[in-house]
């Protein structure tokens, strides 16, 4: 399965770096089904040999060049751009996608275009497009449905810092066009979805909290994946420090709430009734939590991949492997081949893979440290506390060192920068991550109780404090 997998995010890869081979999708499924068939043969007349692996790979190349073509929304028939010609002025229904954000002399969004505007009435569309507003357009915001004129011109392809081409951000999101609004109505306000709803008062908890201003922003970041809450000098010192990943809902924070469930859960017991029963309430919660910060493309990514690794703990009832691992990374570019460019999507594999991968064998290492501090202390007691301690602290730094070192050339490749000091702002600040989320999950659900909820301001707001300080130590360094 993880080659298998492996080969297919290559393909998605391939037909991401090299548009015009996708034009060959055809030629790739016939080969596919061909290839597949020849291995089915074999395996049937019992002639199972090693060249069968490599054949295996070869298709799931195939199909992921293929699958790139299928599933590139330019190949969709409703799609807007077929039924309009670009730099012309058209009149769509469309509603915003996200807030305004400001750029220098506008104001944009993405948007999904629902219909075109045509002399016999209105044509249903899909698609999503990049809207330029007005700086007058403030009060427009996420679910607005609109009708407007403007002209509809494909993204430039141009370079910006590092090299940084933003047609091609735009394309791996979808979006292969951009609109300069000259007028618009406001036709009504979709109705907000159920994770918009409740991350809306959530929002309203934190904003009549006595949190400061500083630690209101990190609340927003860390537990409703508000990137632009946080002040620009906390922004900086977490960057520096080489945490800023702590500032957006992502893997890491899902996986925490996860690993809370799993060590909550541990009086269940090891069987199997009890393992079916932990993953069915681990599952709950994890999702729970992706629709309680928004529902973001990488949550919900998240979300699938620990549902994969939950399951298959459940399954087994051992450590899942890469196996899981490749399934879930499986199904996401099935749904949408173009997440293999998405940085976020390769951090978050990468991560996960070096656990996997580098952590059971530094783990070994702890086991001279527990003889060592057995033979050489007089309190039994005393000794294995001690143990139990340096061997969970030494488990959480290999998964710190297992998780860096295998994303660091990514992060090298695409930031261009990482802090020497990462390892030490890890070990002293993430483990901390766990404990926030926790104390910020109790200060929204005590809301409703004025002593409880004064009591969590005062924890929350005591814990950020150590956080920052920490982090600016670190930044400073």
């Amino acid at each position: 399965m993880f080659l298998f997998a492996l080969a297919f995010a290559l393909g998605c890869a391939l037909a991401c770096w090299f548009p015009h081979l996708s034009c060959w999708w055809w030629l790739a499924m016939v080969l596919a089904v061909a290839v597949s068939l020849a291995e089915s043969f074999l395996l049937y007349i019992g002639k199972h040999t090693r060249g069968l692996t490599i054949v295996s790979v070869f298709v799931a190349l195939l199909l992921g060049i293929a699958a790139s073509h299928i599933r590139n929304p330019l190949t969709n028939e409703s799609h807007f751009s077929r039924h309009l010609t670009t730099g012309y002025e058209n009149e769509m229904l469309v509603v915003l996608a996200d807030d305004l954000q400001p750029t220098p002399k506008h104001l944009k969004s993405t948007a999904h275009v629902c219909a075109l505007k045509q002399p016999d009435g209105l044509l249903k569309t899909s698609g999503k497009t990049l809207l330029y507003f007005d700086t007058s357009a403030d009060g427009l915001t996420k679910g607005s449905r609109l009708l407007v004129r403007g002209r509809l011109l494909q993204v430039p392809d141009s370079l910006g810092e590092k090299g940084f081409n933003y047609r091609r951000y735009l394309e791996r999101k979808g979006v292969f066009f951009q609109c300069f609004v000259d007028h618009y109505q406001l036709v009504g306000q979709s109705n907000p979805s159920l994770p918009s709803r409740w991350r809306n008062r959530l929002d309203l908890v934190v904003d009549r909290s006595d949190l400061t201003e500083e630690n209101r922003g990190i609340v927003k970041a860390m537990f409703l994946g508000d990137k632009r809450a946080p002040l620009d000098l906390t922004k900086d010192d977490f960057r520096k420090a080489g945490v800023s990943h702590l500032l957006c809902v992502s893997g890491l924070h899902v996986g925490i709430v996860a690993a809370l469930v799993a060590f909550l859960l541990i009086p269940l017991g090891r069987g199997r009734r009890a393992s079916i029963v932990r993953a069915a309430i681990e599952l709950a919660v994890v999702w729970l939590f992706v629709l309680m910060t928004g529902a973001s493309p990488s949550t919900l990514r998240a979300g699938v991949m620990f549902s994969f690794i939950i399951a298959a703990r459940a399954y087994t009832m051992h450590t899942p492997g890469l196996n899981a691992l490749a399934a879930s990374a499986l199904v996401l570019l099935t749904y949408r081949p173009s997440l293999v460019m998405d940085v976020g999507f390769q951090l978050s594999y990468s991560a996960v893979a070096g656990i996997m991968i580098f952590s059971p064998p530094l783990c070994r290492f702890s086991l001279p440290i527990k003889r060592n501090t057995a033979n050489t202390s007089g309190n039994h007691k005393l000794a294995k506390l001690s143990t139990s301690l340096l061997n969970r602290l030494w488990q959480y730094t290999t998964v710190c060192l297992s998780a860096q070192l295998f994303t660091m050339p990514l992060v090298l490749y695409y930031f261009g920068y990482i802090s020497p000091w990462f390892l030490i702002a890890n070990l002293l600040i993430v483990p901390f991550a766990g404990l926030l989320l926790g104390s910020m999950m109790l200060l929204v659900a005590v809301s409703r109780w004025p002593c409880a909820w004064s009591l969590m301001q005062i924890v929350v707001n005591r814990e950020l404090s150590v956080v920052c300080a920490i982090t600016h130590w670190v930044a400073t360094l």
